[in-house]
């Protein structure tokens, strides 16, 4: 290489170390509120449907299911069949 090229090298390897450290910080946006958003608890009763879609004779499949009634000790062991 001749010496004019290392000249050329070194201003392109100043020039994408300036990029890289100063240009995204003008896009990114850090704000410093720390704050976590609030979720809501989540909870098995469910409120009661509207009287207009679901009377006294509609069937209510809800008390039916049953969620993870698995008493295994060991799920992962085989199993004789």
């Amino acid at each position: 290489m001749k010496q004019s090229n290392y000249l050329t090298l070194f201003i392109i390897l100043i020039f994408s170390f300036i990029f890289a450290l100063f240009i995204p910080k003008m896009f990114l946006s850090t704000s410093n509120t720390n704050q976590i958003e609030n979720v809501p608890i989540i909870s098995s009763n469910f409120p009661k449907p509207n009287n207009i879609y679901f009377n006294k004779q509609s069937i209510d499949f809800t008390p039916y299911t049953i969620i993870n009634n698995n008493n295994n000790a060991n799920p992962f062991t085989p199993t004789a069949n």
